[in-house]
């Protein structure tokens, strides 16, 4: 909503979007988001960052992957974003505040884990609305687990979260079932069958593991 428009010499990138086979209310939220972050970073030079910017998108590549940064609700700092890590959606926010709501009136969980933590975006989120919580953030992913600790840093919880790189039933193994009293996860869902189908953002630029 902050937005700014798009002016008349960023029409030029939103046609180059939408050659690129993107429909033009996509093409022009990516430019806005794109024009946004380049004239944060590049000064006077933000057309070229800008043009560099478009032409990575035109290639499908995600605009959160782009801009490096992408704002999650409720949290003040933007999360980092980086490739193959999946991107929160709307629904990861929704599970979020499903989370909220569930512990109206209580102090919240004391002690929970994420599995399959990603970017962290779900732990990381739950200990801001939760500040007496401790966490543990639990991925696969080399570089998912690094991205948590990273975003952990970055939104100042990382003293209260233990990430942890490793299937999620071999750490099960090592805790006691009782150490835990939320354990909360969104998964990916989609079926392997189904991923030449999807969109090219999703097909070849998240993990696909």
């Amino acid at each position: 909503g902050n937005l700014p428009k798009v002016v008349p010499e960023e029409e030029a990138a939103v046609a180059q979007l939408e050659a690129a086979g993107i429909d033009r209310d996509e093409a022009m939220a990516s430019v806005r988001w794109l024009a946004a972050a380049a004239r944060r970073r590049g000064g006077n030079c933000w057309p070229s960052l800008l043009r560099d910017f478009v032409e990575r998108r035109s290639k499908r590549e995600p605009v959160q992957y782009i801009v490096g940064t992408w704002p999650f609700y409720p949290l003040k700092e933007e999360l980092l974003m980086r490739s193959p890590v999946l991107i929160p959606r709307p629904e990861t926010e929704e599970l979020v505040d499903r989370m909220r709501n569930a512990y109206i009136g209580s102090d919240g969980p004391q002690n929970f884990v994420d599995v399959g933590s990603g970017s962290g975006a779900i732990a990381i989120a739950l200990l801001s609305i939760f500040p007496h919580a401790h966490a543990v953030a639990v991925d696969q992913s080399l570089q998912a687990s690094t991205l948590t600790s990273e975003n952990a840093e970055r939104c100042g919880v990382s003293n209260r979260l233990e990430v942890v790189h490793s299937y999620a039933c071999e750490w099960a193994k090592t805790v006691s079932a009782n150490s835990f009293d939320l354990l909360v996860s969104n998964p990916p869902y989609i079926p392997s069958a189904e991923l030449p189908g999807l969109q090219p953002e999703v097909r070849g630029h998240e993990d696909a593991e």
